[in-house]
């Protein structure tokens, strides 16, 4: 996972479907977590991917 940029970014709903912002939204909320949670909610993304059957995470995301 990268760094949390330093600088407040726009994570408004209309830049969720950006690349860029999904991963950042996704670095934000996970900032916090023990590596245990982190771990937990990959793992939950990972089987709703398969569960969509698309292979690119951010396409998962997006559906959210």
């Amino acid at each position: 996972m990268t760094d949390i940029p330093q600088n407040k970014t726009d994570l408004s709903p209309e830049n969720w479907n950006s690349q860029a912002g999904i991963s950042e939204l996704l670095q934000s909320f996970l900032s916090r977590r023990s590596p245990r949670t982190v771990e937990a909610y990959r793992q939950d993304l990972d089987s709703f991917r398969d569960f969509l059957g698309v292979d690119d995470f951010n396409a998962a995301c997006r559906t959210l």
